[in-house]
């Protein structure tokens, strides 16, 4: 039993070090890296900054099954 609760251990240490680990894509690491020159931060309790824009910039792409239009409305300053 001991050695059973030990290995699930393991696994969900090797599993967390794993995601931990996980590269960007380049384009979404250099987005950051500008927009921390810049002073932008994210809250320690929230997603990490490559995480918050890789899903804004999948939801840039989705669209509306039915309608083929898109699913959210964003906007980007110039």
């Amino acid at each position: 039993m001991k050695r059973v609760i030990v290995i699930f251990i393991l696994g969900l240490i090797c599993i967390g070090q794993i995601d931990a680990c996980m590269k960007y894509p380049k384009a979404i690491r250099e987005e950051c890296k500008k927009l921390r020159k810049e002073g932008w931060k994210t809250f320690p309790d929230q997603k990490s900054m490559e995480e918050q824009i890789e899903q804004s910039w999948l939801m840039e792409y989705e669209y509306d099954i039915l309608t083929k239009e898109p699913k959210y409305v964003l906007c980007s300053v110039l």
